[in-house]
């Protein structure tokens, strides 16, 4: 016993003196040669033991590795080697000594081994060792071999595997595995028709749908993802967050709003809902359920603080007009302190203006649009967003301030261009608002609303052709997007049918307008179909509808379109309603109805201030220009003074004439005149005894009656003799283009001939008929007859004449144009010769021979054409300077080819009245072949 001890002591040391350098590392297959102690069976097998009986399974490990490295081929030492080296925790070399034992056909190797690959992760020997038993003979081992494979970089050796077991029993878990590994490998489409094969065999995962989604979105296929999500919308729960997040997001990106809405409350309903989520569901319900889209813009602001979310809430009460709670919430959050972050925001603060404008609070509204502007100087959209705020609030000063302080800010901000425009022609100033207009036409002259609004302003600016082009412009626009439109489409008929009706009022009116109109009436109202409808009721004569329609619409409403309460007052006339509205908005007033408004209402100064301010705005407004006319033209009070300088026949006259006429009552007015003319002679032989000068007193009424007007005067003239004057003239308005003129005179100037203009007078009778035989021709038909006096009532002779003149109007407008033709015969008869200081006036070398000759011409006849330019400021009044002129060739049967030509200017000086100054000269009036000439002044000084 003693002996053995001894022995087993010197082997352990033998072997423990070489263990050092014979230790076998994890990555060598055994341990290295070097010097050892002689093998001896009988020895090793012993310390073997003896170590195992100690405990010291690594020293047995050690003593098995020693002789394996002596006899390789021993099996007992290879099973003694992997046993031992399992024991002592050296699986990896218990793992290869196992497999060899495996492929020398040892039977439980192949276990032993499995079990320790599958230890050690060693997915080599693992997939031989599979791939020897069968892989596919379990569920498990199948799945094993997947992992095995993908872990060695090898798939398409488990795809193949995983292929050839598809159809077999355990194809779930195929079918899972292979979607992962054809995953894996990049091929998206084939682990896509796995993963749905599974969940089309086995039922739909939240996994799986994802999964399947995913892959197929990463293909670019976005459809086919959503196509793939929208399987589960039915069975997949609420709390599946992230499956309902992403058909939320793919179901938005494809604008699918039903899902879209859909995935949105499922993820509301389960509090998980996003930022995102929020904001689509308040985009969704903006036009369908704003209340609703109210709650959830409040809950997202109270959730996440995103100012987004509030300035929603805002838009949404001021889209419902439910401006008071919109407001109470303002001032709720303000005084928790909420809107702190958001007073940098200019878009916040323009928020903030409409709600306070919808409060009635304006002064308020325009502080915060203020604030907005200071925090955005530079938003254009924003600036002109603040101008039409000032127009919808009526704010004329602000307006007014605004376009000075802003004048040339549009070249910088284009979007400046149309509320600058329309605040212009809301003004009044629709000559400067033009510009604007012009400026946006490239860009808007396929909208037909503006291309009205544009039409509008043309009109009034005085361009009515142009402005007539371009309503045609839009009503062919309007017709031609009515006809387009989809059917059944509300809202945009809606305002197709309002652009159309609009142009098309004016322009065909009739069946057709009035059905759309019957339409928009039926329809929901709003401001601008309010007043739509009301224009065309007015414009169509329909007055009894215009006031039913104005107190059905407006009778509760504080603002009201002031335009169609004065247009139904100058309907029926109603004066007290008149006087109220041009007392209360006057300046909100259409100026043209205002005019006829404070003419009717026996507020003349004032129409007439009205008109003249108005006038020197825009003095294009050819409307306007008539109502001028109107007011100072046919006024009958004024102040007149004509000064004329005449060379007749060698004689040379100057002339003065200083007239008043004041208003006693409407229809009657005085008239007083006063003239004097001074004479002196230039040629010897053309004039006898005269007076140095002719003096004359006048006093008359003047009537105006509903067909036209009459005068009836009486005076003195003093000049070879003091005479008395008498006459009777007047105006009868017969028909819309016919009017009969009279004059009934006694001891009138008569202008026949030199000595009659000095020393004679006329008693005459003048009948004359002026018809309008088309707009722009006139037949004028006149017959006198009269006697020729001396200034002590004696007889000269008598004459009698008829003329005709027709007239052809060419432009009416930039000078006014006509072409006239006339003719006429006049017949004298001579009488007693004169006698006394009439004789006299004859030259001396002709007393002998001339007689009633040198007074009384002979008889001729006469026919020539003409041009007249300018003749209507000559007639009315008028506002700016204009000139004038006329030029006639004439025949007469005495004195052979004459002419007869004048130039002139007119127009104001202080505003309220009118200078005239002309230079003429003719040759071939009554016969006679000198060159007579004229120089005249005339002013004028309007009042009542």
């Amino acid at each position: 016993m003693k002996i053995l001890i001894v022995i087993t002591a010197a082997i352990m040391l033998a072997v423990t003196q070489s263990s050092a350098p014979s230790l076998c590392h994890a990555d060598q297959g055994m341990p290295p040669l070097g010097p050892s102690t002689p093998f001896n069976a009988e020895l090793y097998s012993l310390g073997y033991d003896v170590f195992l009986a100690n405990s010291n399974p690594h020293e047995a490990f050690l003593l098995a590795e020693r002789a394996v490295a002596i006899h390789p081929n021993d099996i007992d030492w290879r099973r003694r080697a992997a046993q031992s080296g399992e024991w002592s925790g050296n699986s990896l070399a218990a793992l290869e000594h196992w497999m060899h034992l495996n492929s020398v056909g040892q039977k439980d190797a192949a276990e032993n081994a499995l079990r320790l690959a599958r230890a050690t992760r060693h997915n080599r020997y693992l997939k031989q060792l599979l791939e020897q038993r069968g892989p596919g003979k379990t569920r498990e081992t199948l799945v094993e071999y997947a992992s095995v494979c993908e872990a060695l970089g090898l798939p398409e050796n488990a795809i193949d595997l995983l292929e050839r077991h598809r159809g077999g029993p355990y194809r779930k878990e195929v079918l899972e595995q292979l979607s992962r590994l054809y995953e894996a490998v990049g091929r998206p489409k084939q682990a896509v028709d796995a993963l749905l094969e599974q969940m089309n065999a086995f039922g739909l995962t939240e996994e799986g749908i994802l999964r399947a989604s995913a892959l197929t979105f990463g293909t670019g296929d976005v459809k086919g993802a959503y196509a793939i999500l929208d399987r589960g919308r039915q069975i997949i729960p609420a709390s599946a967050t992230a499956y309902w997040q992403s058909f939320d997001d793919l179901a938005w990106s494809l604008q699918d709003m039903q899902a879209v809405e859909l995935a949105s409350r499922k993820l509301l309903e389960s509090g998980k809902a996003r930022e995102e989520d929020y904001q689509r569901l308040i985009l969704l319900g903006r036009d369908n359920d704003p209340k609703a889209a109210y709650r959830l813009s409040m809950d997202g602001w109270q959730r996440f603080r995103r100012s987004d979310f509030l300035k929603s809430a805002l838009e949404l009460g001021i889209a419902m007009k439910d401006y008071r709670t919109t407001a109470d919430m303002l001032t709720r959050q303000e005084r928790e302190g909420n809107l702190k972050p958001q007073e940098q925001d200019a878009y916040f603060w323009s928020l903030v203006s409409q709600v306070h404008r919808g409060t009635g609070a304006t002064g308020e509204s325009i502080r915060c649009y203020r604030e907005a502007l200071r925090r955005a100087p530079t938003d254009s959209e924003l600036a002109a967003e603040y101008v039409w705020l000032l127009l919808d609030l009526d704010r004329r000063e602000e307006l007014r301030e605004l376009l000075i302080a802003w004048k040339g800010r549009e070249n910088t901000m284009p979007s400046l261009y149309e509320p600058f425009g329309a605040a212009l022609a809301y003004l009044g100033e629709y000559h400067k608002a033009l510009p604007y207009f012009q400026a946006r036409y490239s860009q808007k002259r396929s909208d037909p609303a503006w291309l009205a609004a544009y039409a509008d302003t043309m009109e009034q600016a005085g361009w009515v052709e142009a402005a007539f082009l371009e309503r045609l412009n839009a009503l062919a626009l309007s017709r031609r997007r009515m006809k387009s439109a989809p059917a059944g489409n509300g809202g945009e008929r809606e305002t197709l049918v309002r652009d159309y009706a609009r142009v098309a009022m004016l322009l065909k009116p009739g069946d057709g307008v009035d059905g759309l109109m019957k339409e928009i009436t039926a329809g929901r109202q709003d401001d601008v179909s309010r007043e739509l409808v009301a224009a065309w009721a007015l414009s169509s004569q329909r007055n009894d509808l215009a006031r039913l329609w104005f107190w059905r619409e407006y009778a509760r409403m504080t603002r009201r379109p002031r335009w169609v309460e004065l247009t139904l007052a100058l309907e029926n006339n109603d004066r007290p309603a008149m006087a109220r509205l041009l007392q209360e908005d006057l300046e909100r007033l259409p100026y043209r109805d205002a005019i006829e408004a404070t003419v009717r209402s026996g507020q003349t100064p004032l129409a007439e201030s009205i008109a003249f301010d108005r006038f020197q705005v825009n003095d294009r407004d050819y409307l306007l220009d008539n109502q001028v006319r109107d007011l100072f033209g046919s006024r009958s009070g004024g102040f007149r003074y004509r000064l004329s300088l005449l060379d007749r026949e060698g004689v040379g006259f100057l002339e003065q004439l200083l007239s008043v006429t004041t208003a006693l009552t409407p229809r009657f007015s005085l008239k007083v005149e006063a003239g004097n003319s001074d004479i002196r002679h230039r040629d010897m032989d053309v004039v006898g005894i005269y007076p140095a000068g002719i003096r004359t007193a006048r006093v008359g009424a003047i009537m105006r009656h509903p067909g036209g007007s009459a005068e009836l005067y009486a005076g003195v003239r003093d000049a070879l003799y003091t005479h008395p004057q008498t006459g009777l003239l007047g105006n009868w308005k017969l028909t819309g283009r016919a009017t009969l003129e009279m004059a009934l005179l006694s001891g009138a100037e008569s202008d026949e001939s030199l000595g009659l203009k000095i020393g004679g007078m006329k008693d005459e009778i003048r009948l004359g008929l002026q018809q309008g035989l088309t707009p722009r021709d006139t037949l004028l038909l006149r017959l006198s007859g009269s006697i020729l006096r001396d200034q002590q009532w004696r007889r000269l002779g008598d004459g009698g004449s008829f003329e005709a003149e027709l007239t052809h109007r060419i432009i009416f407008t930039g000078p006014d144009t006509t072409l006239r033709l006339f003719s006429g015969y006049h017949s004298f008869n001579r009488g007693p010769d004169p006698v006394g200081r009439t004789l006299l006036l004859i030259p001396a070398q002709q007393r002998a021979t001339s007689g009633s000759a040198y007074f009384v011409p002979e008889s001729f006849a006469q026919a020539g054409v003409g041009i007249l330019f300018g003749e209507e400021g000559r007639d009315n009044y008028t506002r700016d300077w204009r000139t004038f002129g006329a030029l006639d060739v004439s025949w007469n049967s005495n004195s052979g080819t004459g002419f007869y030509y004048k130039v002139g200017v007119v127009g104001p000086l202080l505003g309220l009245d009118k200078l005239e100054g002309a230079f003429s000269q003719e040759k071939g009036s009554f016969g006679t072949s000198d060159i007579n000439s004229r120089l005249d002044l005339n002013y004028r000084y309007y009042f009542r």
